[in-house]
């Protein structure tokens, strides 16, 4: 585990700029739905899904609400393709349950012998990753169980494997939490991503809501908070 809580300039020619919609994976809003503006349709599994438009991450949007049940959507499988090289795994979210349990917010489990991955709050609040077929476990950073809306980041850059996270309202970069250096899994995957419950065991319910989930393959995203919804084409 390799912990580094601090705050970094965006790399050069990166800056605020939006990855490519030619890079962009998989793009699901969820304002009011699951329906994906990019990558394919999304399913939902246990308890039917719930949307609210109170407390929501920007003006005029909705967001999946969470309330510790059953309830998740599974991508289609191309979302869990996210290769060798540079990519980008991002969610909003906005947890608000302070119990010392693990919350899931997106993974992968493909069950295959292919790298699977998760990322979650842990019992302390912190975001949290685990890789399992490498057995590597980053976490650190804020305790994010305070009803804020904030935005995690798996980002590999250049072999450079971290985890960020920034609350909306403070705008800027988000907070390098945990990095690992090195990092040439590929993580590629038969089977899609899920949100709102562990991937593998269907465990550690999300409470709160979730909204803007992207994943990003060939190009790191920018390590930036975002202050509107993110384009959809």
């Amino acid at each position: 585990m390799l912990l580094n809580p601090y705050r970094f300039a965006p790399p050069a020619g990166g800056g605020g700029s939006l990855p490519a919609w030619a890079n962009v994976t998989a793009l699901l809003p969820l304002d009011g739905n699951a329906t994906a503006a990019k990558g394919g349709a999304w399913s939902n599994t246990g308890s039917a899904p719930t949307y609210t438009a109170s407390n929501p991450p920007f003006t005029g949007v909705q967001s999946l609400e969470m309330l510790g049940t059953t309830a998740s959507l599974i991508s289609a499988a191309s979302a869990g393709q996210l290769g060798a090289g540079d990519f980008g795994v991002e969610i909003l979210f906005r947890c608000t349950s302070t119990a010392g349990s693990f919350r899931a917010l997106a993974g992968n489990y493909d069950g295959d012998g292919l790298a699977s991955w998760g990322l979650w709050l842990n019992a302390s609040g912190q975001p949290y990753f685990y890789g399992d077929s490498t057995g590597l476990e980053m976490f650190g950073g804020p305790d994010c169980r305070d009803s804020a809306w904030r935005i995690v980041q798996l980002i590999r850059q250049a072999g450079r494997l971290s985890v960020r996270v920034g609350k909306l309202s403070d705008g800027g970069n988000t907070t390098e939490c945990a990095f690992a250096t090195g990092n040439a899994t590929n993580f590629n995957s038969t089977k899609g991503v899920r949100i709102g419950l562990e991937a593998a065991y269907m465990g550690s319910p999300f409470y709160g809501q979730l909204a803007q989930f992207r994943a990003t393959v060939g190009e790191a995203p920018p390590i930036a908070v975002p202050t509107a919804a993110w384009p959809t084409s």
